[in-house]
């Protein structure tokens, strides 16, 4: 997984396109398994950038839909399945599953893509714009460098 993104102050991480490529073994229902793909990648995209519980002693503050952050149609970027066909013996018809692991790789994918263009670890979600200024602003001070 493959996200590419840029980077603008007001709204922090923008994934521009996510190429999800998945192992489902031999498919039963190709259609199925890409809307599935695209389905679990924008679940971890809004999950990894958006979605955060915010707790005070022990109690949600954010309870509601109206308060919990989710990603929209409008936030989500295209997404591209790469259904990966192979035979696994062991499966019904030679198929694996494509439940949850398709969401367990954007996250961490796009803490990567951070990583490659600016040098910086994102290391717990959501990645939010002001974790990632507070993260350049640190390395720059390490640095003595200027970003902002």
């Amino acid at each position: 997984m493959r996200p590419r993104w840029r980077w603008t102050l007001k709204q922090g991480v923008k994934v521009l396109k996510i190429a999800a490529a998945h192992d489902v073994g031999q498919p039963i229902n190709p259609l199925t398994c890409e809307h599935r793909s695209k389905e679990g990648s924008s679940w971890a995209f809004s999950n990894g950038l958006f979605e955060e519980l915010k707790m005070e002693k022990g109690r949600i503050l954010n309870q509601t839909l109206a308060d919990y952050k989710l990603a929209t149609m409008l936030d989500l970027p295209k997404i591209v399945p790469i259904i990966v066909k192979t035979y696994h013996r062991e499966g019904p018809f030679g198929a694996k599953g494509i439940g949850e692991p398709v969401a367990a790789a954007t996250p961490p994918a796009i803490a990567n893509a951070i990583h490659d263009a600016v040098g910086i670890w994102i290391k717990d979600l959501p990645i939010t714009p002001e974790k990632v200024l507070d993260a350049l602003r640190k390395k720059s001070e390490k640095s003595h460098e200027t970003f902002f």
